[in-house]
């Protein structure tokens, strides 16, 4: 008897070390399969996202001063539009945007945004 129950002890551990096995490796294959998507997505928004350098113009105890800041950016238009936060280019006088390939622009505030609850377009 107690060699039936050892037997039956071993055999469901060699079931559940099997069945482990094939849990760790289905874990494998989904997680290389997820960093594959990952990086493909990486990939395809990567040459769209820019460096938005700014010199702005901030007030520091009443005084005019001027400082560096940066910030990122999406390029959303063949033509170089470029979305941004409102905070990235604040006071700002000078701006500089550098490519993923790194070429360099100067360039200027050209949209804005409206306080509107519904937009027509």
């Amino acid at each position: 008897m107690r060699s039936v129950r050892n037997g039956l002890i071993a055999l469901l551990l060699g079931v559940g070390s099997t069945l482990a096995q094939a849990d760790a490796g289905l874990a494998a294959e989904v997680a290389a399969a997820t960093q594959a998507r990952m990086q493909a997505a990486r990939d395809a928004v990567l040459p769209y996202v820019v460096s938005i350098f700014v010199v702005r113009e901030d007030a520091v105890q009443g005084r005019a001063e001027l400082r560096v800041s940066a910030g990122s950016g999406t390029i959303i238009s063949r033509d170089g539009h470029v979305a941004t936060n409102a905070h990235v280019t604040e006071n700002g006088k000078r701006f500089r945007v550098v490519l993923a390939d790194r070429r360099v622009f100067h360039s200027r505030i050209s949209l804005a945004k409206i306080s509107c609850k519904r937009v027509t377009w």
